[in-house]
């Protein structure tokens, strides 16, 4: 059964917010990093086993790992640890909704855009400012690789439709032309 009824969602979700719970309570004490062994698990078993034995060995090997939800991590980009991004988190999976095209939730990409347009505001951009909200570091990149690409290519008269992709870098300079 894909959806479980109310009374067994209900136990689940209470026994996961337990589990939340006190993975947060030991953020505080958690150490930076805790590698461990990575070995290999027995294969599922081929009938549903219990969550809680799911949870304890999730726990587990989450602990075994650099802590980016806690205190101690200071690394180049923040993680996603906070409790409210979790809460966020878990209604836009539980809703599903794709927000891609605006005529499948047009009223959830309106609310995105309002929010664009504050963050434009609150760092004074200009009235055509606009931005897009990507779904990690590594898509946030590239977009920014992207339109420092369109726009400078276009202010230095270049065709950008016409231009590949170009990459640079070392001493000398070696550039890598994407068509």
């Amino acid at each position: 059964m894909l959806q479980p009824d109310r009374e067994t969602r209900a136990e689940r979700t209470k026994t996961v917010t337990a589990f939340v719970e006190d993975f947060i309570e030991g953020l505080e004490a958690a150490p930076a990093s805790s590698p461990g062994t990575a070995l290999l698990p027995p294969p599922p078993a081929e009938t549903p086993g219990e969550l809680g034995e799911l949870l304890a060995t999730f726990g587990a090997a989450a602990s075994q790992a650099v802590e980016t939800a806690g205190p101690r991590y200071l690394a180049y980009f923040p993680a996603g640890g906070l409790y409210s991004s979790v809460l966020a988190e878990f209604l836009a999976q539980t809703t599903n909704r794709y927000t891609g095209v605006a005529s499948t939730a047009p009223a959830l990409v309106a609310l995105e855009h309002s929010v664009i347009r504050w963050m434009c505001d609150l760092f004074d951009l200009p009235a055509g400012s606009g931005g897009i909200f990507t779904t990690g570091a590594s898509l946030a990149t590239l977009s920014a690789v992207h339109t420092a690409r369109q726009d400078r290519l276009g202010v230095l008269g270049r065709d950008v439709g016409s231009c590949g992709w170009v990459l640079t870098w070392g001493e000398p300079p070696v550039g890598v032309w994407f068509v």
